[in-house]
């Protein structure tokens, strides 16, 4: 279910959060427009992080840490016209306006992103976090059973 039906912009500055998923994106719903995610401590986009948000126009991440894109992330995000990325590890380039630029832009970090090491820490991160949730559900079905 879609909590924030009618947001159209959400902003996270300089916090701890290095992970994000689609399912963490899930419940803002297709009106969200704008993803501000500045000095955050994000290193890792797979590229189904934007399926349930593809109305995006405007993605800011600057100053994460960025080690791993993947190809065709930002692809799928028809309506994405600004974007800006810089102060990343992986990319150091200009910030874009227009979708053509933006287009081009997103294609050089995909390519530049692309620490394989990086990937395989997040996976191994949210494999072990959705270990835990299984553990945790299974004491609790236990203790409903017994």
């Amino acid at each position: 279910e879609k909590i924030f039906k009618n947001l159209e912009t959400v902003a996270i500055y300089s916090t701890n959060f290095s992970i994000l998923t689609k399912y963490d994106l899930q419940s803002l719903g297709n009106q969200l427009r704008n993803l501000w995610l500045h000095g955050n401590q994000f290193e890792v986009f797979e590229a189904d992080v934007f399926d349930y948000t593809p109305n995006l126009v405007y993605i800011y991440l600057p100053n994460n840490k960025f080690q791993y894109i993947a190809p065709g992330t930002f692809g799928k995000l028809q309506k994405l016209t600004r974007f800006e990325f810089s102060g990343n590890p992986c990319y150091s380039g200009y910030d874009a306006q227009g979708r053509d630029k933006v287009v081009a832009q997103a294609s050089a970090i995909e390519g530049s992103c692309k620490d394989l090491q990086a990937l395989e820490r997040y996976r191994n991160f949210i494999k072990s976090r959705n270990c835990a949730k299984d553990e945790e559900l299974s004491k609790k079905r236990k203790k409903l059973i017994y």
